[in-house]
């Protein structure tokens, strides 16, 4: 296993308003995200979620909640997908970090 692989998710704001979402792979390619993703090992786990409960139009707070259950779900099922999460929010008003936490298994 080589360490520190990740996939990396960027988002940001254009000159005329409209927002764009692309994920870096692991192995540097570029891809655009159209509505939501989910990468690596725990995409099993997340993508279901997704699928049921992303709806465009969400609220910066709604998405952070959908975000958090999605890397929550992974976290409880996946090894791989490891133990702590950081999510940040991109805004006309700038960046913020939304969530820095470590993960704790709860199932049992």
């Amino acid at each position: 296993m080589i360490p520190d692989i990740v996939s990396t998710f960027v988002g940001g704001f254009n000159e005329d308003g409209t927002t764009e979402i692309y994920e870096i792979g692991p192995d540097g390619s570029l891809m655009q995200v159209k509505d939501y993703g989910s990468t690596g090992s725990g995409m099993p786990y997340v993508l279901g979620l997704l699928e049921r409960q992303f709806k465009k139009g969400l609220t910066v707070k709604e998405g952070v909640e959908l975000a958090k259950e999605a890397l929550l779900s992974s976290t409880q099922r996946d090894v791989f997908s490891g133990y702590g999460i950081d999510i940040f929010a991109i805004t006309k008003d700038g960046i913020k970090k939304m969530v820095e936490q470590e993960l704790k298994t709860e199932l049992k």
